[in-house]
């Protein structure tokens, strides 16, 4: 069984989009490796600011792991990072048996890409994404780690390696996100305007 997850309903056929690894449509073997995308952190963000729709942005940030046994850890890199982006979404994990074409990608555990469109077999509806992480958490299969509860080193590493990215890329609504959910970004940007 292949999945692939979205925040976009109502897909009958699926196409490929570009990334790093090139054009294709994106699917999983795993069920819990496509959690982190059925909601898109930065189009909440802009969703909540400016209202449902209003601004739309492709940029995608999915920060997760997997533990040796296979238990998914989903980590809040700002404060409420996790409740903020799934309570309240809706999800949509679009299910395929087999997919003929379908090719591994390289350097990516349970992760598959097809260069082509395909129509969709079946969907399940995940009606409030963070309620369904959060059981998926008592099951055991799902790891929560909070900001409140990480030491300040980490807290930092995600600042730092998000500050890089806003220092690199020029995407201007990107750059919003990062700059609203980050002080170490706020610091910087004040720093600059105090150099003026």
């Amino acid at each position: 069984m292949f999945y692939h997850g979205t925040n976009v309903s109502g897909l009958k056929i699926l196409t490929p989009s570009k990334s790093n690894q090139g054009e294709f449509v994106y699917f999983s073997d795993n069920k819990l490796n496509i959690f982190p995308y059925l909601a898109n952190p930065c189009q909440v963000v802009l969703d909540k600011k400016y209202g449902k729709g209003a601004k739309h942005i492709h940029y995608r940030i999915a920060q997760y792991s997997f533990t040796p046994e296979g238990k998914l850890v989903l980590v809040d890199i700002w404060p409420n990072y996790l409740k903020d982006t799934f309570k309240g979404q809706t999800g949509y994990i679009y299910y395929f048996k087999n997919i003929d074409g379908i090719k591994k990608l390289e350097g990516m555990d349970n992760i598959y890409g097809l260069d082509r469109p395909i129509e969709v077999e079946n969907v399940e509806v995940i009606p409030d994404i963070y309620e369904e992480i959060v059981k998926l958490n008592k099951e055991g299969l799902v790891e929560l780690v909070f900001y409140e509860d990480m030491k300040q080193e980490k807290r930092d590493m995600f600042s730092k390696r998000f500050l890089e990215t806003y220092k690199k890329i020029e995407n201007p609504l990107v750059k919003e996100v990062l700059f609203d959910k980050f002080k170490m970004i706020q610091d910087y940007e004040n720093s600059l305007k105090e150099k003026l």
